[in-house]
């Protein structure tokens, strides 16, 4: 059950203009070093719910990228104990031998992907002998790079918004088969103006401890925006899209699939900066007709409403970086909640340097109930990877006490200034000195007495406001 009402906030304003669920049965990588690591049962829809630090186990599926860029995988662990596990790449050959990998108390342990081991994309198995454990993926491709949560959750279904074949850009989808079992899917393309169905992309035969991936420019031509539905027949499997444009359009995506829609969809920090247009992509990839509800929220409170109307199987694109409601310059958030079977969210945007455009897409967020522990993973190593400010919404009604943590050198480092206690539905883009090392290549833990959502904003110099670390919910 998800929160869904607001209320007015506390007032405060970015000074710096910046961007800004069912758990695998089988997970195949072997035993982890301190012994066999089974996946736990997992809250459904909760694809990017990190297991709670009690679990004896757990597991991540991280997208696919091309062998021929830089892959980091960042493991972040909250507790204050070690954990140990496996890392596998699987594709279209045969999996990688299990390597182990080692993540300290309070740090985060930076893994990169054999290349070329298994095909020309690479997906990653991580397997865990403890939980409290956050998974993100890290890639770079022509001096542009993406970071994106992975996935603790292989389903019949997933679902992703944010997708584009048009102006050179090359678009791929890979659909991972982490289990034991044979896995076979379909892929469904949503565009403004029809549904595709290529034949090629029906029933598809994946054998454990898979992936394949498919260039969506050979039957899903030239279109500029869609939405992607993947379903299994058999099995379960873990879908992700990697977009990398070098023509007109430069860009760099990665997207991992929602195991399921979402009622209830968060994007917790964005920033309609001068030179940057935002579009907020709602795809309705269902056979129902869909009333939705698009709420925006400034520190200053709630400044924008609209009621949607989402046709069956359609692609709706929003352009809030021309809303007069929301200043320039100003951190907000958005929340896309539904009366039906749900939607799945994409944030696009887009800077220009002449006649060439750089896009950058970040998935929303589902809005998980309940008491929150939830991290921003470190970016990756860079000065222009650093998190300018950490965006939270509070999703409940009622007030709630949130308070922010640095992991720094193995510690836990509470933020010098006394926890904040914040009104329900109020937005803050937490920056320095409530957050004192904010800008450092460090994880950032929030803990919130209620629900709450959180986006560490990117400032990367190659692209303004485009880029953000989704931060991950622990379960309780």
């Amino acid at each position: 059950m998800t929160a869904r009402r607001r209320r007015s906030t506390e007032p405060g304003r970015l000074r710096v203009a910046g961007l800004v669920g069912v758990s695998m049965a089988v997970l195949v990588g072997g035993a982890a070093v301190r012994g066999a690591a089974t996946p736990p049962t997992l809250a459904p829809l909760s694809g990017t719910l990190a297991a709670s630090p009690s679990a004896s186990s757990s597991a991540w599926v991280c997208g696919a990228a091309p062998t021929t860029d830089v892959d980091t995988i960042a493991l972040t662990n909250t507790t204050a104990s070690p954990v140990f596990g496996t890392v596998t790449e699987v594709g279209s050959g045969a999996p990688s031998a299990a390597r182990p990998v080692a993540i300290a108390p309070h740090s985060t342990a930076s893994i990169n992907p054999v290349r070329g081991a298994t095909g020309d994309f690479v997906s990653t198995l991580v397997s865990l002998d403890g939980g409290g454990v956050a998974a993100t993926s890290v890639i770079e491709a022509d001096g542009l790079w993406t970071t994106s949560p992975c996935v603790a959750t292989a389903t019949s279904s997933s679902y992703l918004a944010g997708g584009t074949t048009a102006n050179g850009a090359d678009t791929y989808l890979t659909v991972t088969n982490p289990t034991a079992t044979l896995a076979v899917v379909n892929a469904s393309f949503v565009t403004p103006t029809q549904v595709l169905q290529p034949l090629p992309y029906q029933g598809l035969v994946i054998a454990p401890a898979h992936s394949v991936t498919l260039n969506l420019g050979a039957y899903v031509q030239a279109q500029p925006s869609f939405g992607i539905a993947v379903t299994a027949t058999t099995g379960r499997v873990v879908a992700s899209e990697f977009e990398h444009g070098a023509g007109r359009v430069r860009a760099i995506s990665l997207v991992e699939g929602a195991p399921a829609l979402m009622d209830d969809a968060v994007i917790a920090g964005a920033s309609n900066v001068a030179s940057a247009s935002t579009i907020l992509e709602v795809a309705n990839l269902s056979d129902t007709p869909e009333t939705a509800s698009l709420g925006i929220t400034l520190p200053s409170g709630p400044v924008a409403s609209e009621h949607l109307s989402l046709g069956a199987m359609t692609v709706t694109d929003l352009n809030l970086g021309a809303s007069s409601a929301i200043p320039k310059n100003f951190a907000y958030a958005a929340r896309v909640t539904t009366s039906g079977p749900g939607v799945v969210v994409a944030r696009i945007t887009a800077t220009s340097a002449g006649e060439v455009r750089t896009r950058a897409v970040l998935a929303g967020q589902l809005a998980v109930a309940g008491p929150t522990v939830a991290v921003v993973p470190p970016a990756g190593v860079g000065v222009d990877r650093q998190v300018g400010w950490v965006g939270v919404l509070c999703l409940g009604d009622g007030p709630l006490t949130l308070s922010v943590a640095t992991m720094s050198a193995g510690n836990l480092v509470p933020a010098p200034r006394a926890p904040l206690k914040l009104h329900g539905g109020t937005f803050v883009p937490l920056e320095a000195p409530t957050i004192p090392t904010i800008g450092r290549q460090e994880a950032f833990v929030v803990r919130a007495s209620g629900p709450i959502a959180i986006l560490g904003a990117l400032i990367p110099s190659s692209l303004p406001a485009g880029q953000g670390s989704t931060g991950i919910t622990v379960a309780n």
